[in-house]
Formats: structure tokens, C-alpha cells, sequence
């Protein structure tokens, strides 16, 4: 009897199913996702791809104390890997145009048994190392900066160019996205001997018999100061690897969970309006010698097949999202072949979604139970409460009036329908939110980050002479409201001894600012307290703070240019940049005749005429060629992009999963409602309305519920999305609200919502009065 259910059942059941394919799939993708990143770059990262730990550093002396540590240490180590390299930031062009590479190294390249970590070629020649006279570009900055093979680069080596040839296009697993920031560019040892001007490194790079914070702590501890460079450890690659992808699991996860639960309401509606209807079956069912358990199995069958084999098609149709989103998210990372390593969270999500889904489905038909078969009989001799309960609108005949006292006759059905829509609507826009947050991060870099931005950033190489003629020439132009100057210092100028601190990363960035002042069009974010105003002060990120168990008022040691002091901790701040472990002290920490040498120099500009951007920009840009210029430093926008590579995607496809979702569930329910009335309808034709009256009346209905939905739908994003994107981000107050775009989707998801109740009532005009009157 279940089979004749599906059958009398069987468009309902197709909505039901499409939609429990569409939640089911959204679940196990967000369920997914994440998970299969993290369980490719865990073992890719686990093999010998890339060394634990690789220290990039200035200084001759650090190498032989990182030699001496590992025959001390790490006694088992014998395959401890060296390579050179060179500084060439902001030097690295494309015939005429500067590629605008911050933290930017020419490294040598001779094969991946000697080197620290792998370079694999996804294009170009197969070699062990780049030939003469030519250079591997990995894809991530190939992508960026529009790069292919064959391309001629020029690298301005003091008052020389020097020509190299793009032979080979590399995924480069020690920055296996633009989050890590550094930009690695690799030639033979012959062309890295040609080059005489840069500031020259040094690579070294060994297997730890530690674990995460722990390996890198004890190399620290034994170094006993700066390491003048950059610690790159195993851990912390992966963790950048996996950033983009956990950044979307909280919200996609929070999203298929709101529209599963949804979907079990819906269903449970559904199931029960049609055991209403087939009340009097189930009373004739009973007399005649059913049990209870029996008739459930009918409906708890008829549904629940349906509803299991609906929701294991979805879940394994996901796999083909998730393999797209994830090869998207690692392509820069070795080579992905797909598959389905994510089979387990796949059969977990048809396991879970099913249990609930028959639980529901059980619970709902214990109803069943109380249902008496005189009592069965008797339902349709004499009218329902429902059908003589006062209209809110007296004789009512306009489609606008009987709309208006429908939403309060058909009150079960018109609450759920405000509750999709406004769930669809709220979702929606949140995902807009996120999105135009995601593109627009450079703009809101301040907030983000944890710096100061003004409109304009101009940045220099290391020592670049042109530096300080540049900052006076920008103080005196009549366009610009104000300027700060600014360096982003890896441990040169400002160490903090992450071992004593008990600090969980390897290393931390400062921000080094003339000052903090948040006027002039400037912006920098606090949390609590205040930023510092002098050299004696400190301002810590969030994550440093709890790490080391210290509070504002306390007093912190860093050792600023090899020499101790204790700075007064004076605010509280959140910043994604190095994992939001980074500090803000002043600039005059560093005596003025040495700035010149810092890392990452800065100019941050704010303008009298925001207009005056594109012109300013093209001007110092024509006068100052290693210099880029952005609305925020080289190295934020360089560590956004990735960001938005994954983020996008992702939150698209939910966001059209989610419309998908809206539509069948209008559909289904306003397919619901013709059936109920299709006697009523057919007296209203018999009675010489036509089929345009019908329609109106349902369509106005559906309006004024999507009105009401689109408001709780706005208030909800005005009200709570900021804060479920903080929760999101670690904390981080970053999600902009466009409400030139949440107006423009709502306005789309009204429409859609409309076209889909037009549609839906096409059914109206092959009603035959007669038939339905003789039935």
C-alpha cells in the first residue's frame, strides 16, 4: 500500500525529494569541504614534501647556531637541506610594468632531493633545475599578476636589468597561498651568481622530533635572540593552506543546518496536512481491522524511502562540488587528483540526516494512535471550525481582501512560509555580505588586519634611496590631508622570545607606525585600551595576550635592536595577520638614519578628495618605479587574494543552493494549496470569477508574506550578521553591509518568489467544475 502512496503522492514526493537533495547536499559539502582540505594537505605536508622546519635568515652566524642545534637536538636528522636566496622586492618587472612583488626572494633551484621543501612543475619544461637564462614563476603569482610561459621578466639589479625567461609554471609548497604573503621566484645557481646588489639569504632546513609550537620553541630558545629572518614551520604552512576553507566551514555549516531543520518542518507539515485529509481514510482503515502500527508504516514508508534514497542522492551529487571546490582551494598545492576521500563524512551525512529525518517522520505519525474511526466519520458531516472561523475582512470579494483573510485562515502553512522566506532572505543576504566583504577586504584592511589605512599606501624595498625624497614630496602635495609612515618588521628591529611567552607561533609581526592617531581620515581598529604613543609603549594582538596570560597595565620584554626593554602594554586588538600574532609600537623605536633600512616601508596617505586616487596613483607611480601603490600594503593585498579565490566560490554555490531551495518549497506548498481548494476553486469558477481572480488571490497573498518575510529577513542581517561573521573570524568585526546589495537581493528573491507562485498556479485553469462538483 506504501507503493500506491508514492503514486498518489508522487508530485509531492518529487518536491520533497528535490528538496532534501538540495539540503542534504549543502550539508555534506559544508560538512565536507573543510575536512577533505585538511586531510589532503595533512598528508601532503606529511611526507617529504617539505622539511618541519626552514629558517630563512640574514645572518651567517644563525645558520651555524641552527647546524649546532640539530647535531645536538635532533641527532637523527641526516638529510638537512640548504639553499640561497635573494631580496628582490618591488624589483621585478614585466617589460616596463613593476609586478609590485612584496617580500619577494630569487631562489636557487636544484632538484627536490637537496632542496628544503618541493617545487613541482604543473607546466612548462621538466628539469631538475631552471635552465640558463631563464626563471620558474610559481601558479600562484603566475595567476595573479597574469604571467605565462614564455614571458620576458626583467630584474633591475642597481643601476642594471637582468632578463629572464619564464620556462616553467611551479606549485611552490612552502607558500601554498597568497596568505603566507612571500612571493618565491626560482633560478639555476649560474643566474643567482650574476646578481650583485641584492640583500643575499640564506635557507636551512631540517626534520624536528617535535611536534607544532613545540619544535619551533626549542629552536628559539637555543638561537637565544632574532634569527634576523623568517622560521617557516610544517604546521603553520598547513594551517595557511586550510585558511580559506575554514573561513566558509563555520558559516556554510550554520547555513545547512538552518535549512535542514527547515526542511524537516516542512516535511513534517506536509505529512500531517495529508493525514488531515485522509482522516476519514484512516477511521475506514481502522474498522476494518488496521492496526495503528500498520497504517503508519504506510505513510512512515511512502515518506521515509523517499525521503532516505532523496537525501543519499544529494549527498553523494556533492561529491562533484566538493572535489571543484576543493581543487580550487589546493591548486597550488602539489597536484589534486580528486576522488572521493571524503566518502566517510559523506555516508556520516546520509546516516545523520536520516535518522532525524525518520525520527521526525515517527514521532509525527504517533498521532495516528489517538485517531478513533467514529470519530473519523464524522469529520465532513458537519463543517469544521476552520472553515466557519470569522474573516478578519467582512464580506470580503477583492483578491486583495480574500489574500488578506487567507494568511489568517491558513495560518500553519502561511507561517511556514515566512519562516522559509525569511530564512532564504536572511541567508541570502548574509552570503552577499560575506562576499562583498571578501572582494572589498583591501578597503577594510584596517579591520581585518589590525593596521592603520588611510587611501593611499605607497611601498619601498628595503634601503631604497628614494624613500625619505618621496615621504617629504608627499608632505608637501596640496591633494594629501595626512601622512604615516610605516614598516612591517619579522623580528629585525622589534623579537619577542615566543619559548618564554609560550606563545603558539613561530613568528610575530610588528607594526611600526610615527603614530596611531585615529584623525585625518585614518582608521585602526581597538579593542580595549588605547594604542601606544610612544616608544616605551605596546600594543598586543588578542591572540599574544592570552598566550602569554598578560593583560593591559602589564609589562611585556622585547628586545629592540638586540636590546632588552619593557614596554608598558596599553590596548587590545584583533588582526588575521600572521595568525593574529602581531604587535603595533612606534616608529621612533628605530633611530631615523637606519629606517631606511627596514623591511616593508611604508607611506600610508589620506586624501582631501577621495576622487583624487587613479591620478595620484599613476603620478608617484610614474616617478617612483619599485614602488607599488594600493588602497592598502602590497603584502595585505597579495594575502587577500587567496582569501577571496576560496570564499567566493564556496559561498556562491550555498547561496544558489539556498534560491534553489526557496523556490521548491514556494512551489511545493503553493501546490499544496491548489489541491486543498481545488473545490473551492471550482465553486468560485462556477460562480463566474475567472481563473485571473484565482490567481490574483494567491498571488497577493504570497505578496504580503514576502513583504513581511523580507523585513524580519533585513532586521535580522541589520541585527546579528555582523556578529555571526565575528564569531566566523576569529573575533574579527570585518563583514560590510552594502545595502545597495542586500536591497538589490531581496528585490531578486521577491521576483523569483512571484515567478515561482505564477508558475505554480498555471494548474487553475484545467479545473473542471463539473468534475469536481460531482466528486
Amino acid at each position: 500500500m506504501w507503493k500506491k502512496k508514492i503514486k498518489q503522492k508522487k508530485l509531492q514526493l518529487i518536491l520533497i525529494a528535490i528538496i532534501l537533495m538540495v539540503s542534504s547536499s549543502i550539508f555534506a559539502l559544508s560538512m565536507s569541504f573543510t575536512s577533505t582540505v585538511s586531510k589532503y594537505t595533512n598528508e601532503y605536508y606529511g611526507g617529504e614534501n617539505i622539511k618541519d622546519i626552514v629558517v630563512q635568515t640574514y645572518n651567517d652566524d644563525v645558520i651555524s647556531k641552527v647546524e649546532n642545534f640539530i647535531k645536538e637536538k635532533e641527532t637523527n636528522e641526516i638529510d638537512v637541506r640548504k639553499t640561497k636566496g635573494l631580496t628582490v622586492d618591488r624589483q621585478v618587472f614585466l617589460e616596463d610594468e613593476n609586478l609590485d612583488l612584496g617580500m619577494a626572494s630569487l631562489i636557487i633551484y636544484e632538484g627536490m632531493k637537496s632542496h628544503p621543501w618541493d617545487v613541482v612543475v604543473t607546466d612548462g619544461e621538466k628539469a631538475m633545475t631552471p635552465s640558463k637564462g631563464t626563471i620558474w614563476v610559481s601558479n600562484l603569482l603566475a595567476d595573479s599578476k597574469n604571467l605565462k610561459i614564455g614571458d620576458k621578466i626583467k630584474i633591475k639589479d642597481g643601476d642594471e636589468y637582468k632578463y629572464l625567461t619564464i620556462s616553467a609554471l611551479v606549485n611552490d609548497s612552502l607558500v601554498p597561498s597568497s596568505v603566507m604573503g612571500y612571493n618565491n621566484l626560482y633560478v639555476n645557481s649560474n643566474d643567482y651568481g650574476d646578481f650583485n646588489e641584492f640583500i643575499k639569504s640564506q635557507y636551512i632546513g631540517y626534520d624536528s622530533s617535535k611536534e607544532g609550537n613545540n619544535a619551533t620553541s626549542e629552536l628559539i630558545s637555543y638561537i637565544g635572540g632574532s634569527i634576523d629572518g623568517v622560521i617557516y614551520d610544517k604546521w603553520i604552512t598547513i594551517f595557511a593552506a586550510n585558511a580559506g576553507s575554514q573561513i566558509t566551514s563555520g558559516v556554510g555549516l550554520s547555513t545547512a543546518i538552518l535549512i535542514f531543520i527547515v526542511s524537516i518542518v516542512i516535511i513534517r507539515f506536509v505529512l500531517w496536512n495529508n493525514i488531515l485529509k485522509e482522516y476519514k481514510s484512516i477511521g475506514v482503515y481502522k474498522s476494518l481491522g488496521f492496526t495503528s502500527k500498520q497504517i503508519r508504516n504506510i505513510y512512515l514508508k511512502s515518506f521515509g524511502i523517499v525521503g532516505v534514497i532523496a537525501i543519499t542522492a544529494g549527498s553523494f551529487f556533492s561529491i562533484w562540488f566538493i572535489n571543484y571546490l576543493v581543487k580550487i582551494s589546493i591548486k597550488y598545492i602539489g597536484i589534486y587528483e580528486g576522488g572521493i576521500n571524503n566518502f566517510s563524512f559523506i555516508v556520516l551525512t546520509v546516516i545523520l540526516m536520516s535518522f532525524v529525518l525518520i525520527s521526525n517522520i515517527y514521532l509525527l505519525l504517533r498521532r495516528i494512535n489517538k485517531i478513533k474511526p467514529v470519530e473519523a466519520f464524522r469529520i465532513g458531516v458537519t463543517s469544521s471550525k476552520e472553515k466557519f472561523k470569522k474573516a478578519i475582512i467582512r464580506d470580503a470579494s477583492s483578491p486583495m481582501s480574500m489574500a488578506i483573510n487567507d494568511i489568517f485562515k491558513y495560518k500553519k502553512q502561511n507561517i511556514i512560509i515566512v519562516t522559509v522566506l525569511s530564512l532564504v532572505i536572511y541567508l541570502s543576504v548574509f552570503l552577499v555580505s560575506v562576499n562583498y566583504s571578501m572582494i572589498n577586504m583591501k578597503d577594510n584592511a584596517w579591520n581585518m588586519f589590525g593596521l592603520l589605512q588611510g587611501d593611499v599606501t605607497l611601498d619601498f624595498p628595503s634601503g631604497e634611496a628614494s624613500y625619505d625624497k618621496a615621504l617629504e614630496e608627499i608632505k608637501s602635495d596640496p591633494r594629501v590631508l595626512g601622512v604615516r609612515a610605516c614598516s612591517f618588521d619579522v623580528g629585525k628591529v622589534a623579537y619577542l622570545d615566543v619559548s618564554r611567552y609560550n606563545i603558539k607561533n613561530a613568528q610575530v609581526i610588528t607594526y611600526l607606525y610615527d603614530n596611531y592617531d585615529n584623525n585625518n581620515g585614518f582608521n585602526v581598529s581597538i579593542k580595549e585600551g588605547r594604542n601606544p604613543k610612544n616608544k616605551n609603549e605596546i600594543a598586543l594582538s588578542e591572540q599574544i595576550l592570552k598566550d602569554a596570560s598578560l593583560d593591559i597595565g602589564d609589562y611585556i620584554d622585547i628586545k629592540i635592536l638586540g636590546e632588552e626593554r619593557s614596554l608598558l602594554i596599553t590596548g587590545k586588538y584583533i588582526g588575521m595577520m600572521s595568525n593574529n600574532y602581531n604587535m603595533r609600537m612606534t616608529l621612533d623605536i628605530v633611530p631615523k638614519e637606519i629606517r631606511n633600512n627596514l623591511n616593508n616601508l611604508n607611506i600610508n596617505i589620506t586624501l582631501k578628495d577621495k576622487n583624487d586616487y587613479e591620478e595620484f596613483k599613476e603620478e608617484y607611480k610614474q616617478k617612483y618605479e619599485v614602488c607599488s601603490i594600493d588602497t592598502c600594503p602590497s603584502l595585505i593585498a597579495t594575502a587577500s587574494k587567496s582569501v577571496i579565490e576560496i570564499v567566493i566560490p564556496v559561498t556562491t554555490i550555498i547561496l544558489l543552493g539556498i534560491l534553489l531551495f526557496s523556490i521548491l518549497n514556494i512551489v511545493n506548498l503553493i501546490i499544496m494549496n491548489n489541491t486543498d481548494n481545488r473545490r473551492n476553486n471550482a465553486i468560485i469558477k462556477s460562480l463566474g470569477f475567472s481563473n485571473i481572480y484565482i490567481l490574483k488571490r494567491t498571488l497577493y497573498r504570497i505578496m504580503l508574506l514576502t513583504g513581511i518575510s523580507s523585513l524580519v529577513g533585513f532586521i535580522l542581517n541589520a541585527t546579528i550578521s555582523k556578529s555571526v561573521f565575528k564569531f566566523a573570524m576569529m573575533g574579527i568585526d570585518g563583514l560590510m553591509i552594502s545595502n545597495g546589495k542586500v536591497i538589490s537581493t531581496i528585490v531578486f528573491i521577491e521576483i523569483l518568489t512571484l515567478g515561482a507562485t505564477i508558475i505554480s498556479m498555471f494548474s487553475i485553469r484545467k479545473i473542471s467544475t463539473v468534475e469536481l462538483m460531482e466528486e
